[in-house]
């Protein structure tokens, strides 16, 4: 699996793997993305950012990201139930490419981007993991529902540490 971090603190991206990792016509990319730079692009006027949360029911229930789409255990689906998938039926298609390079560009934008996708899932993946939300987004890429796919680094749990942007719900 290949990745590019980006990330607003150093203003560039930098390539985990070879230069191969970045959307070619014939492929899709997953992008590993820090937390403050989804909740900068969760805020932007700019990018709609379709935020897809593959912890259980029961932990979405307690928390989530305000307007994360709950879709628990979606990683372990066989690839044809993904792509009849009411969930990701209405995102396919509906993606903008390089939308969300664009977002997560040095330079913040000015314009609208599009729509993009972020997975997410508990602890979160590295540049080396393979956790839910990492063989999630490879798989909506692998079957072309999406021309790039997001993976929060760090998961909910480094999104939740920033204290914002979070839906809390009561017990």
């Amino acid at each position: 699996m290949s990745c590019c971090v980006f990330s607003y603190c150093s203003g560039e991206p930098t390539a985990v793997s070879s230069p191969s990792s970045r959307a070619s016509a014939n492929r899709g990319v997953v992008l590993l993305l820090a937390s403050s730079d989804v909740l900068h692009a969760i805020r932007s006027p700019f990018v709609n950012v379709v935020l897809i949360d593959v912890r259980s029911a029961e932990h979405f229930r307690r928390s989530h990201i305000e307007e994360a789409i709950c879709c628990p255990c979606a990683h372990e689906l066989d690839k044809e139930l993904v792509l009849r998938s009411p969930t990701f039926e209405t995102i396919r298609g509906k993606m903008t490419p390089g939308a969300l390079s664009s977002a997560f560009a040095a330079d913040k934008p000015l314009k609208e981007v599009g729509s993009c996708v972020v997975v997410y899932d508990s602890c979160g993946d590295t540049a080396d993991s393979c956790g839910p939300a990492a063989v999630l987004a490879q798989m909506l890429v692998d079957l072309e529902m999406v021309p790039e796919v997001g993976r929060l680094a760090g998961g909910f749990q480094a999104f939740q540490e920033l204290n914002a942007a979070v839906t809390l719900v009561a017990n």
